[in-house]
Parts: structure tokens; C-alpha cells; sequence
């Protein structure tokens, strides 16, 4: 038996067991022609046989989370160029179908989520697959969503001299956001009086 040209021995990797050659644990230097040569007195033939070692594809699984501001378009990107994969893509486990608002390049390794509301921040998965296996990367996404308070934005209270009064300001956003209480213009300080 031969390897691109040179004679293979029984060394342990490469066992030669008359009409067939076993490869112990194929790395990706056994790759390449191989040919096996079978002589007698009348003559001689030949076989070749091409060897491609597949590797599964591998990839970082997981990111810091990737905020996008509500109303924009995020994009997520596959970390593996490797033109042996294919790749496939899920919202919270659920394969991804393109419509309007979410797009796929046509090699499928980059989703674009166009127009970010609230209800795509979820975790997103690329998976690349090949005829040796798969993995995938995980990208959890937040959409950041702009301060809105709810309800009127100016309401009169009464209030007796010396009663208790509790303003509520009812807010919505993401991340959280930080609420300031301001007197006339003027920020109000935690005081015994004020909380």
C-alpha cells in the first residue's frame, strides 16, 4: 500500500492487513491518495483511493449578551468560516424561518433581526453542521427599551397639611431605568421627611 506515492509500513497507525489497510485514530495529516498495488508473475493492478479526514465544526458556544436599542436592526454572525458546514439557526430552541423582520445571508452564517422590539429578546442559536457532527453558538439578546411612564404624564394632587402623600411614577424600560424625583426644578434628596 502507498500514500501519495510512498510505501506505507505496519507502524502502529498504519496497519497493513493484506487486502485491507486500517488507519488507528485518523488525524488530518492521513489524509490524501491512497493506492493499492496488487502483483503476480502475469502482471499488476492498481486502486486508488481518496482520503478526506471530516472534522466536526467547533466553535465558541456562548457570548457576553448582545444589546440592540428597540427599533434598530441587530446582527448576529456565526464565529466559523469553514465552507464544509451549513448552518442552521433558532429562536429559544425553535428553528428560524426569514420573513420581513428577520433575515438570513445566503450562505446562512448571519441573521439579521431588522426593526428590534421587546419580544426578540431571546436566545438565539447558530448551529454549523457537517458530515462529521456540529456545534453551535449561543447569543443571548436584549433589546433595550427607551424610559416610558405610564398613565397621564401631569396629574394635581391635593394634600392636608401634615398627612402623608405617596407619589407614584409607574415607568417601563429596559434596562431598568433610574428614576430622579426633582422639587421645582431641583433634585430632591432623601431626607427624613422625603424617601
Amino acid at each position: 500500500m502507498f500514500q501519495n506515492g510512498y510505501r506505507l509500513n505496519d507502524t502502529g497507525v498504519y496497519i497493513n492487513d493484506k487486502q485491507q489497510l486500517h488507519i488507528q485514530e485518523a488525524k488530518a495529516e492521513d489524509a490524501g491518495r491512497y493506492s493499492c498495488i496488487a502483483e503476480n508473475k502475469p502482471g499488476r493492478a492498481e486502486k486508488d483511493l481518496v482520503v478526506s479526514i471530516l472534522k466536526p465544526p467547533l466553535m465558541e458556544t456562548r457570548f457576553a449578551p448582545k444589546e440592540v436599542q428597540q427599533s434598530h436592526q441587530l446582527t448576529l454572525q456565526c464565529p466559523i468560516d469553514d465552507p464544509t458546514v451549513e448552518f442552521f439557526w433558532t429562536k429559544n430552541g425553535i428553528p428560524i424561518t426569514t420573513s420581513d423582520k428577520v433575515q438570513i445571508s445566503v450562505r446562512r452564517d448571519k441573521l439579521y433581526l431588522m426593526d428590534a422590539e421587546p419580544s426578540d429578546s431571546a436566545q438565539y442559536a447558530c448551529i454549523a453542521r457537517n458530515e462529521a457532527g456540529e456545534d453551535q453558538s449561543v447569543f443571548d439578546t436584549i433589546v433595550n427599551v427607551a424610559p416610558k411612564i405610564l398613565g397621564p404624564s401631569f396629574r394635581s394632587v391635593d394634600v392636608i397639611l401634615n398627612q402623608t402623600v405617596e407619589l407614584t411614577c409607574d415607568v417601563d424600560g429596559t434596562p431598568a431605568p433610574t428614576i430622579t424625583w426633582l422639587l421645582d426644578g431641583k433634585a430632591l434628596l432623601q431626607t427624613e421627611n422625603v424617601q
